[in-house]
């Protein structure tokens, strides 16, 4: 057979180990697990996600709305930009498949971080774009830097912010003066899948930038909303560029029952207040334990905690699981003495504290 020959270099995106894995080979029972590997929200969905989904169910036999009108209303209401400005995917992973798509060819280069998601490098070798990886400077995006590395290939920058493992993040003023450096006909993309948990009083409004033409912001559903399972990102952008996407988007690629649960999502103000909470008292155990124990941690913006540790990184990891306790390593990160820890809910976050502390 003959295959495209840039396929072999397409990273597999390789999961974490989920908790029914760990049941069949370590003998647990399901709730004697605790899951901290993939930014999961503890708590759930929203009541009322729960509900309309239940709602939704009766008519799956039915077509969705291809033209996601309700959803694209909603999130325009909430993020205070116009429906024609809006994108929809199946996960916010969809999205960066729509932009390499639209933007990159194997003629092109994407610019993103060492240190930060997978998906943007295999997103780019998916079309065969060339992927530059910039270093970071204190576990931060290294603007400077990435400004220094764009060249007449480059197509597209990745950003995501605040950054996935590292937690740290950009300010307004930061991201300002990068866009106004670089040149126009270069997209650049803001991953900020974990907006909504952010509480950094200088954290970009990165919707005042959209009339640039050249941005790009991504969200989701499967941090703070809880829906993960359902897949549903979506993406915020000049109209001219949400109709380059309708060329490359497959149609009813996002099922009735997820624009239900999105909808209702972004009704339940209350459910996001609870799950912040929620998430801050519990980053905050999770620094006093760290500080206490001598562990170096980065304070975060996201749902999650990047630990230094001063063994590999997988052997915490497979220490903790003996402990029934699942984080991330981070060695396709590049980050090979660290690991990454969601914060968990009360319980959760006792059970993994109490067991690092064993394992150290």
């Amino acid at each position: 057979m003959k295959f495209n020959t840039y396929i072999e270099e397409v990273p597999v995106y390789i999961p974490g180990v989920t908790a029914e894995e760990l049941a069949k080979s370590h003998g647990f029972s399901g709730d004697e697990i605790v899951k901290l590997s993939s930014n999961e929200n503890p708590l759930g969905p929203s009541p009322l996600a729960i509900n309309a989904i239940k709602k939704e169910a009766s008519s799956g036999h039915i077509y969705p709305d291809n033209s996601y009108k309700m959803l694209k209303e909603k999130i325009a209401e909430k993020t205070g930009v116009r429906a024609e400005n809006i994108a929809v995917g199946n996960g916010s992973s969809e999205i960066f498949l729509f932009l390499s798509l639209v933007f990159l060819n194997d003629n092109s280069t994407l610019v993103t971080s060492r240190h930060t998601f997978q998906l943007y490098r295999i997103s780019g070798k998916i079309v065969g774009a060339d992927v530059r990886l910039v270093p970071m400077k204190d576990y931060r995006y290294d603007l400077e830097a990435i400004k220094n590395s764009i060249d007449g290939n480059v197509r597209a920058v990745y950003i995501c912010n605040p950054n996935n493992p590292t937690g740290t993040y950009l300010s307004h003023e930061e991201v300002r003066e990068f866009l106004d450096s670089v040149p126009d006909d270069v997209i650049i993309v803001f991953d900020e899948a974990y907006y909504e948990y952010v509480t950094a009083e200088d954290y970009p409004v990165t919707t005042d930038f959209i009339d640039r033409g050249n941005v790009v912001i991504i969200r989701t559903f499967s941090k703070i909303y809880g829906i993960a399972g359902l897949r549903l990102g979506y993406a915020i952008t000049s109209p001219e560029i949400v109709e380059k996407f309708e060329h490359v988007r497959f149609p009813f690629n996002v099922s009735r029952v997820a624009q239900a649960a999105g909808i209702a999502s972004l009704d339940d103000e209350e459910h996001v207040l609870r799950s912040r909470s929620s998430n801050e008292r519990n980053r905050v155990r999770m620094y006093k334990k760290f500080e206490e124990l001598g562990v170096k941690y980065l304070p975060s913006q996201g749902n999650f905690v990047y630990v230094q540790t001063h063994e590999k990184g997988i052997e915490i990891f497979n220490r903790l699981l003996e402990y029934g306790v699942i984080v991330r390593p981070l060695d396709a990160f590049g980050l090979p003495e660290g690991i990454r820890v969601t914060v968990g809910d009360d319980y959760q976050t006792h059970r993994f504290l109490e067991a690092f502390e064993k394992v150290l």
